[in-house]
């Protein structure tokens, strides 16, 4: 089956982004940015799929869920992927990755309820809540892998994304296996067996954080400056070339406490 660009969705007939509520500029923003660093729309080929596991785990990156807790295209269609990649046998354990960034359902929980609800065993999934950027869904992830003794890592996500984060994993000195998307595959099950609502609870209003409020008070806990907005993160390590001189990010501390 052939990749289908990976801003758009046959089953939805219409550009899906990764981020809902993110306008056209922050997302043309995004595309520009992945061009920088060599993630463009043509992923590497999929390795087979059929003939035993290609990783020890894929790790798999949240967006957020709908402001009312359903179940955004984006998510979706990621936890459909992994779907598809467990029932093929190509992958064995996932890692799924994000915390309650852009509201107060956490995106790593909501992929690891969608998988499960379709027949991932829950043993085969974990998940890391905290990362709040794709390179923190990459290197906490990373950490997490460790712990956990994975050694042979994948990205399983849309085709760009897979690539991006692998890239940044070949750069911290990991191998790394590009599970590109195959939308045909995701519409496939879409189709046949429909999609279970989302059955999650939301972070309880008075201990979710904003965004910029949460990264404000996690580098104040640090004794650091905040993290600068992503399009600058990933736009300076795309004309420095480096991502190779680059550490990845610390594993994250404690969860800030609220203040309010």
């Amino acid at each position: 089956m052939r990749a289908l660009p990976d801003i758009v969705d046959p089953g939805r007939g219409r550009a899906d982004p990764a981020r809902p509520g993110a306008g056209a500029v922050r997302r043309g923003g995004t595309l520009a940015l992945l061009a920088l660093l060599g993630c463009g729309r043509r992923a590497t080929p999929l390795p087979p799929l059929d003939q035993g596991p290609v990783v020890d785990a894929a790790i798999v990156p949240g967006c957020p869920a709908e402001e009312d807790g359903r179940l955004s295209f984006c998510l979706e269609r990621r936890a459909l992927w992994a779907v598809h990649l467990w029932r093929t046998g190509a992958v064995p354990a996932f890692i799924t990755s994000g915390a309650a960034t852009y509201n107060r359902w956490v995106e790593a929980e909501a992929l690891a309820s969608t998988m499960t609800a379709m027949g991932v065993p829950r043993e085969a999934i974990h998940t890391e809540t905290q990362a709040l950027h794709t390179d923190e869904n990459v290197a906490y992830s990373m950490h997490l892998a460790d712990q956990l003794g994975f050694a042979r890592l994948g990205v399983a996500s849309d085709p760009s994304q897979a690539r991006g984060a692998c890239k940044m994993l070949r750069a911290w000195e990991r191998p790394c296996v590009e599970l590109a998307a195959d939308y045909e595959a995701v519409h496939a099950i879409r189709v046949s067996e429909g999609v279970p609502p989302l059955a999650l609870e939301p972070v309880p209003a008075d201990a979710w954080m904003p965004l910029k409020e949460r990264e404000q008070a996690i580098a104040e806990a640090a004794g650091e400056r905040p993290r600068p907005p992503s399009w600058w993160v990933y736009g300076s390590r795309a004309l420095t070339d480096p991502l190779l001189d680059h550490p990845p990010p610390a594993p994250p501390g404690p969860e800030p406490t609220l203040s309010r």
